[in-house]
């Protein structure tokens, strides 16, 4: 499986590149790239202003790897979109796609690996979700399959990400559990304060 990381956005609310951003003396990106580095045979980092200092950083981080790659998306002020454009366009044909925001890094390496074992040859998209088939609360990380790429890669005129997939909801496949993980984001430095209390409790995992 390759994987894209989604690290472009200009971090407003936080106020800190996202990426370097340090949650119980770890590294954000280090966290991600600990899990990543275990199942995927590719990763594609996609950047924006802050590629320097990503590239900088991990000159010297232990989680850096051969299999890592950092990219730069020239149209990241245009919106999330083209990152996830510009890191589908990196990918082969010939494999799944995991999409990971630098903002969740919260999601165990046993969740990743559970949302894997939850694909098929049928459908297209592997999403982790809450509920039931008649509540769903859709989640994060999204597992995509190589004809979604060609879905997406193929018409210029989608929009955003949301639309692409409920262009393709006949082959979308939640896998349910209870983890809130799948719901953590890094927004605001109110929302580091309460993650890393809760992992500071052993609650989350990183």
């Amino acid at each position: 499986m390759e994987s894209i990381i989604l690290s472009a956005g200009q971090s407003a609310r936080m106020g800190i590149n996202k990426a370097l951003l340090e949650i119980n003396g770890k590294r954000v990106l280090d966290i991600l790239l600990a899990k990543l580095n275990l199942i995927s045979t590719s990763i594609y980092i996609i950047l924006g202003d802050n590629y320097a200092e990503v590239e900088k950083y991990l000159q010297t981080s232990k989680q850096m790897s051969k299999k890592i790659e950092l990219i730069f998306n020239e149209n990241h002020m245009k919106g999330m979109f083209t990152s996830v454009i510009k890191g589908f366009q990196q990918t082969s044909a010939q494999d799944y796609v995991l999409l990971q925001m630098i903002d969740q890094p919260f999601v165990g390496i046993e969740l990743y690996e559970q949302l894997m074992k939850n694909v098929d040859d049928y459908n297209m998209i592997f999403q982790p979700a809450s509920g039931s088939a008649d509540s769903v609360k859709p989640g994060h990380p999204l597992i995509f399959s190589k004809e979604f790429k060609e879905v997406l890669l193929n018409n210029p005129g989608w929009k955003n990400l949301r639309n692409v997939i409920r262009a393709c909801e006949s082959q979308r496949k939640f896998y349910f559990t209870d983890d809130e993980s799948i719901f953590m984001n890094l927004n605001t430095p109110e929302d580091v304060k309460k993650y890393q209390r809760r992992s500071g409790n052993g609650n989350t995992i990183i």
